[in-house]
């Protein structure tokens, strides 16, 4: 039995599609912290914080480029060829990088976004 895998990942952004993505990463979500006490260890649940979504976003030839500073309390919908979804909402950039070329003839602009919440569909 052969394994399939995630190769392409469709992102919307309050609803309309953003073409060009090169590469996604989400974020990783920290739930937990230890907390040492006088004879133990134990943990504190903490509030999850979805930091450090990354997009490797081609920069379009001829049209116009999507505004990523513009983006305000966005939801960004991540959807899986196999169907799974996740929906991020309350999405703010945190950082949109300058272009830079991939050596493949594209040039990519990287961009840093953070979330409130995540919903799992």
């Amino acid at each position: 039995m052969s394994k399939q895998y995630a190769r392409t990942v469709i992102l919307t952004l309050n609803g309309v599609r953003i073409r060009g993505i090169k590469g996604f990463r989400e974020p990783n979500v920290s739930l937990w912290d230890p907390v040492d006490t006088m004879d133990d260890t134990g943990a504190a649940e903490k509030t999850a914080r979805y930091k450090d979504m990354e997009i490797d976003y081609i920069v379009p030839v001829t049209d116009p480029e999507y505004d990523w500073e513009a983006v305000n309390d966005a939801r960004l919908t991540v959807e899986y060829p196999s169907g799974k979804r996740h929906t991020y909402t309350g999405v703010y950039p945190s950082e949109v990088g300058g272009a830079k070329l991939d050596g493949e003839g594209d040039a990519i602009r990287e961009v840093k976004l953070f979330a409130a919440d995540r919903i799992k569909e």
